[in-house]
């Protein structure tokens, strides 16, 4: 992308709420900048969490390495 310069034309839509007025320039709060979210929401990235053996399956396998007189 390039940077615009002074006197550059531009072309763009901002929907948004007036939250406040300074002299003859509004404060805009933007909710939308060409139809896209003007803010969007963070991705989360969910962790997938793979099940490992149940502590029952573990123990089996102790007492089964135990009753062979162990590694």
């Amino acid at each position: 992308m390039i940077s615009p310069s002074e006197g550059d034309a531009v072309s763009f839509t901002i929907e948004g709420t007036v939250e406040g007025m300074d002299g003859d320039m509004a404060e805009i709060t933007m909710e939308t900048v060409n139809g896209q979210p003007a803010y969007p929401e963070e991705e989360v990235v969910e962790e997938v969490v793979e099940e490992g053996p149940s502590r029952d399956e573990l123990m089996a396998e102790m007492v089964e390495i135990d009753a062979t007189g162990g590694l």
